[in-house]
Order: C-alpha cells, then sequence, then structure tokens
C-alpha cells in the first residue's frame, strides 16, 4: 500500500494547525470498530484520523483517500462508514469518562483524491446508528455537506503546483475552524491529562 500520499496529509493538517492542541494526535489506518447489522466484530479503518491522546481517545476528524478498490464508488461510502463507526466509539468513550452520550455527532471528514482535498460535515445520530446497528433503513434522511477546491486543470496535476497548492491550502485553513466546531459538543465536559498543569494559547 502506498502510504505517501498519507503522510503527505498528516504534513498538511500539522501545518494548517488541526493538531495544535497539546492532547491531539494524527493516526494511520487507526481501526474503529464498527455495529452493523446485528454484528459488533466489524471494523472501520479511515486512513487518517484525529484523535484525542486519552486512554479512552474521541475521534475528532476522518480522512479517507480514493483507491483503486473503491472503484466507481470512490471514497466517500467507506467514510461515511468511519462517521458512524466514529459516533459509536466516542458515545462509548464518552460513558467511560462518565460524560453523557450525545445524540448527534457532526463528523468533519475529508477525502483526498490524487492530492485534491474534498471537506465535508458528516451528520451522524442515534437513529442513524440504531438502523446500522440492526440492518435497519433510517426514516430519516441524513444530509451531508461538502465543499473544496475546483479540480485541477489536468487530472496529473494537483498541489504540487504553487497556485493549486495555495488555493488547496486556504481551504484546509477555512476548514479548520468549521471543524473546531464540530468538535465542541463531542468534547464537552472532556477533562484532558493537561488540563491541571499545561496552558494552551
Amino acid at each position: 500500500m502506498d502510504y505517501r500520499i498519507n503522510d503527505f496529509t498528516s504534513s498538511v493538517l500539522r501545518v494548517t494547525g488541526f493538531e495544535r492542541r497539546v492532547d491531539t494526535l494524527i493516526v494511520m489506518l487507526y481501526g474503529l470498530s464498527l455495529a452493523i447489522c446485528g454484528d459488533t466484530n466489524r471494523n472501520a479503518t479511515p486512513d487518517l484520523s484525529l484523535i484525542t491522546y486519552h486512554l479512552t481517545p474521541l475521534i475528532l476528524l476522518l480522512v479517507q483517500r480514493d483507491k483503486p478498490a473503491f472503484g466507481s464508488n470512490g471514497p466517500e461510502p467507506p467514510l461515511i462508514a468511519s462517521a458512524i463507526a466514529a459516533f459509536q466509539n466516542n458515545n462509548r468513550n464518552r460513558v467511560k469518562m462518565g460524560l453523557p452520550t450525545l445524540d448527534m455527532m457532526t463528523i468533519p471528514c475529508i477525502t483526498i483524491v490524487g492530492t485534491r482535498p474534498l471537506f465535508y460535515k458528516v451528520p451522524v445520530t442515534q437513529h442513524l446508528s440504531d438502523c446500522v446497528v440492526t440492518g435497519q433503513y433510517p426514516m430519516q434522511q441524513t444530509a451531508v455537506t461538502c465543499c473544496g477546491p475546483p479540480a485541477p486543470p489536468k487530472a496529473h496535476q494537483g498541489m504540487q503546483f504553487p497556485y493549486y497548492r495555495h488555493t488547496a491550502l486556504r481551504y484546509y485553513d477555512a476548514f479548520r475552524g468549521v471543524a473546531e466546531d464540530c468538535w465542541a459538543p463531542i468534547l464537552a465536559g472532556c477533562k484532558t491529562p493537561y488540563d491541571d498543569d499545561v496552558n494552551v494559547n
């Protein structure tokens, strides 16, 4: 498997400030347990995850790059599955920390096609998760929002070209603020290991 895009994207996330919290970490191929159709032993494995650095980590951001194995479906279906898995894992870990579960989490996500990023807000509700767990069709529609820089003029071009890199990095920078707004409810009430002795500016 070619991990160069993962390494590149990790660097971009760090440069654009996604890992600026003292207690967060970008992890490659972080396995998330996913309960689906009555099977509690399934897993979703996004290419990159931004997690809190706790004994019971919380998932804050997911990245899925496009792969030939996805065929014409692209990276979105496995990304949505990972977002549902993140919802299930986050609620389970909030309970372990003595915090209440959440009925809804908006999981910020990124797909990478070549080096072109697309940015998503994936709202996952308890209803949607329950339907996935039991193998039922959800009664409520889930609306995923997406934005990103225009496709490069040629398929082989991307962030190696300064003009396109400048545009794409502006999207990363803008999406960081969106992502932080999504994290706030997930992190509500969560005390980090560093709260007593570290001040973050």
